[in-house]
């Protein structure tokens, strides 16, 4: 799990937004940061779209694979369960974009009537994004976009406007029917039961009979579900989770890696979480600890010039109004 976020109690997945006022997430990331190249499996209030700016990886939106390739973006739909990974466990650079739901809410009757039916389980669960379809190749400019203006003067108000554009852009071109069967629903309630209990109780001893319990189904149905939804064992799933929730342990706090190890559920010694570790990650658990604390210090200083540089370089109205017509001047009064 990145750390940028932490669990609600449904374990879905609640954001830590760039401003805890103005829900919005936007930034580059690395497939390299989760073990084995593939992240965790997630489900958000918030619409995700994914542009990759090199490298590839497969997106897996309930239970469906979707290859992405440099260039291409996907767009995934609110409350889908979803992961991503790369079969070769090779590098993949992307711009991560969350956007909530509520900043579309201001009108109850527009919420009702375009919004909820959207994102319910009867909308689209995921649209692939390509340059070659107009109406996707403006999304992905307008991910790109967001990362550029992000940390800007009026990068809130733009952001809002793009918003309502793309929504506009989703809404009108994508199918409201559900694009999963039935009974795939079922299953989906059951999967997301089964990672709550781990969410819940990953620093405690947990078997196969406990997660399959904790869905009210049989063992065989629980390793059959991570299978066809996550492909991987349910055990394999665990011991990811608790690797990835080491690396911020191992980066923000003083703990022994003994210590990590304990308070993680490798209640079998910090050997075994020693080796998984390396494993995983080709490095050693203290190795990581000092790499990821160096790049904190490294990157500490360019944030901050960021930051001094805002206002010197405010984001353009006009190239945010001419994507969605007319300019700034001619918005603020009236003509278009």
């Amino acid at each position: 799990m990145n750390n940028y976020s932490y669990y609600n109690y449904d374990a879905s997945e609640h954001i830590k937004y760039d401003n805890p006022e103005f829900p919005v997430y936007v930034k580059e990331e690395l497939l390299s940061y989760y073990p084995d190249f593939i992240t965790t499996a997630e489900w958000h209030n918030d619409m995700e779209f994914d542009y990759i700016l090199s490298g590839n990886m497969t997106f897996v939106v309930e239970g469906v694979p979707v290859p992405v390739y440099e260039g291409q973006g996907i767009f995934i739909n609110s409350h889908r369960v979803s992961h991503a990974f790369n079969a070769e466990k090779q590098e993949c650079e992307y711009i991560r974009v969350l956007l909530n739901p509520s900043l579309l809410t201001a009108n109850s009757m527009f919420e009702m009537k375009y919004l909820k039916p959207f994102t319910s389980v009867y909308g689209c669960s995921y649209v692939l994004l390509t340059e070659g379809v107009s109406w996707q190749a403006e999304i992905l400019n307008t991910v790109k976009k967001l990362l550029e203006t992000k940390g800007d003067r009026w990068s809130d108000f733009a952001i809002q406007i793009l918003y309502m554009r793309v929504f506009e852009l989703l809404y009108f071109n994508t199918s409201s029917h559900p694009t999963a069967a039935p009974d795939a629903f079922v299953d989906v309630y059951a999967l997301k039961n089964m990672l709550l209990y781990i969410v819940e109780h990953y620093t405690e001893k947990v078997t196969l009979d406990d997660i399959a319990a904790s869905a009210g189904c049989k063992k065989s149905k629980c390793t059959q579900l991570f299978k066809d939804f996550l492909d991987t064992a349910p055990i394999n799933y665990l011991s990811k989770y608790r690797l990835s929730k080491a690396l911020g342990l191992l980066t923000e706090t003083n703990r022994t890696i003994a210590r990590i190890s304990y308070d993680l559920g490798f209640n079998n010694g910090s050997s075994y979480f020693c080796e998984s570790f390396k494993k995983t990650f080709g490095m050693s658990a203290a190795e990581y600890r000092k790499i990821a604390r160096a790049r904190m210090t490294e990157t500490a200083a360019p944030d901050t010039a960021l930051e001094l540089l805002t206002d010197e370089n405010p984001v353009n109205m006009d190239d945010i109004f001419e994507d969605v017509g007319g300019s700034a001047e001619a918005n603020q009064s009236g003509i278009s």
